[in-house]
């Protein structure tokens, strides 16, 4: 059964009215955390639902989403709607492109052997 793209745009409306309140936007994020993100994003190559992104980052699911909604604000990551899937996944953009090799790269050759 295809879905309409305004049921998936209304299903993405209906998630970010429940994502959990947890006092407020991340205001001192772990560049760490940031740079898993941006690598498990660029690693993959295309846009990912959302539970794949969070069981891959390990994160428990207020923190996750108070990292997608920091990245996704500094047009890092970007929303886009599959409509072969009806669904909605995240995406890496140019910028987050750019962050990631930048950050990601400097982590590895500042701190050699670090997994990251």
């Amino acid at each position: 059964m295809k879905i309409e793209t305004s049921q998936i745009e209304r299903n993405e409306e209906a998630y970010l009215t429940r994502l959990p309140r947890t006092g407020g936007a991340l205001t001192r994020p772990d560049l760490y955390v940031v740079a898993r993100f941006l690598d498990i994003m660029y690693k993959n190559g295309s846009p990912m639902k959302r539970t794949n992104i969070q069981l891959r980052l390990g994160l428990n699911y207020p923190k996750f989403t108070e990292y997608l909604e920091w990245l996704i604000a500094r047009q890092l990551l970007a929303r886009t709607v599959d409509e072969e899937e009806n669904c909605v996944k995240i995406g890496l953009t140019p910028k987050g492109l750019e962050s990631y090799h930048r950050l990601v790269d400097w982590i590895r050759e500042t701190v050699q052997g670090i997994k990251i």
